[in-house]
């Protein structure tokens, strides 16, 4: 039997958009993992001009928690 000669296959071509410049730590860690992906590559990053959106007072607290914790962004 012929050994058939498999082309890689091109990556897939995505873009980014996030709803502003700033992000979290866990969101530019999952930018960076496509970035670096074996099957994909970022051909566009965009971000949005909005000022941030106040948040919820629960989420503001759990967020406060999850930094007593876990540490902060800004602990980097």
């Amino acid at each position: 039997m012929e050994a058939v000669a498999h082309r890689p296959r091109p990556k897939l071509r995505v873009g980014l958009f996030a709803d502003r410049g700033t992000q979290p730590r866990w969101l530019a860690s999952a930018f960076a993992r496509v970035a670096c992906s074996e099957c994909a590559e970022i051909a566009v990053l965009a971000h949005g001009e909005a000022p941030p959106a106040r948040m919820p007072w629960l989420w503001r607290a759990y967020g406060a928690l999850d930094a007593s914790i876990f540490g902060s962004d800004s602990d980097l």
